[in-house]
């Protein structure tokens, strides 16, 4: 109930007020989710861009009309489209992550199943970088009741999950993974982990987008159990493109959590250096978007012609 500008009580729908409830991590969510999912199949089929704009669109303004549902229902979860190439992949992936338990060495060939499903469902993609984000896109959708659930799920699949991010999968994590397959060599190079790495900040952030605290605490227990490395989800956080860390309060919270909890790491020191390396960068960046003029370019006044 409001006044009017007479003075007068009206009635206001709730549905105005449902606007300042978008949290979303980017101002144009809908777009964001429509640009990342089509790049991520190439950025080359009008069809698959038709595909991805429609269904996103419709579920988009299925949300609006209910803004009570659940924050599973609320995620939107493209790769089991039934109209994508990778729906069949995706819901296997599905029905094999949500069970009991399963082998280090069943882990190895669905992974092994799903590059060959990509390969051959879908053309000029990064087939590492969508297997990256199907698999971890389909934990954090698995774990959408909860953050409790996000976290027993990880926690189950520890050595998976560090084995296809590319970090090290130590004795100790074997040893909880309760069998004796050991997974092969992938030869990746730093760089190819970095990679890896920063597709799953992006997986993360691509499907919690609406509800970011959410997306960055399950980043952050990636980081608790050593399968995401700190120093990329801060690379991201300080990236000047969408400067999350100033833009949203989610991230800078997290951002403190992060600092924080690396205080007592090896890599500390690192991370800090990382961390005030990119702010300097950032402020550089913007003094010369600012273009301030140099003052030892400013024409000196003609003392002589000031005397005359």
């Amino acid at each position: 109930m409001t006044q009017d500008e007479n003075g007068e009580a009206r009635v206001v729908a709730l549905n105005e007020f449902y606007q300042y409830l978008d949290i979303s991590l980017f101002p144009q969510s809908t777009e964001y989710m429509i640009n990342y999912d089509y790049q991520l199949y190439g950025g080359e089929s009008e069809d698959l861009k038709h595909i991805i704009t429609t269904s996103i669109h419709n579920r988009v303004e299925s949300i609006r009309q209910n803004p009570m549902v659940s924050a599973q229902e609320e995620l939107i979860y493209e790769f089991s489209n039934p109209q994508m190439p990778l729906n069949e992949v995706a819901n296997k992936l599905y029905d094999f992550i949500i069970a009991n338990w399963r082998s280090n060495e069943q882990f190895n060939e669905m992974v092994n199943e799903t590059v060959e499903a990509i390969k051959s469902s879908v053309v000029n993609v990064n087939t590492e970088q969508v297997m990256i984000n199907l698999i971890f896109q389909t934990y954090a959708y698995i774990g959408s009741r909860s953050i409790y659930s996000v976290v027993s799920i990880i926690n189950r699949d520890v050595a998976k999950l560090k084995y296809i991010s590319g970090m090290q999968v130590t004795e100790e994590d074997y040893r909880v993974s309760g069998n004796d397959f050991i997974f092969p060599e992938l030869n990746l190079t730093q760089e190819d982990v970095d990679l890896r790495q920063t597709w799953i900040v992006d997986s993360i952030l691509r499907i919690w987008v609406h509800q970011p605290q959410v997306a960055f605490l399950i980043l952050e227990y990636l980081i608790e159990f050593r399968i995401l490395n700190p120093q990329l989800l801060i690379r991201k956080a300080l990236s000047s493109d969408h400067n999350l860390i100033i833009n949203n309060v989610s991230c800078m919270e997290s951002m403190n959590r992060v600092l924080s909890g690396s205080a007592k790491s090896e890599n500390f020191k690192d991370v800090i250096l990382l961390l005030f390396s990119l702010i300097v960068d950032n402020l550089n960046a913007t003094l010369k978007n600012l273009a301030p003029e140099d003052p030892s370019e400013e024409p000196r006044p003609d003392h002589q012609g000031l005397l005359q």
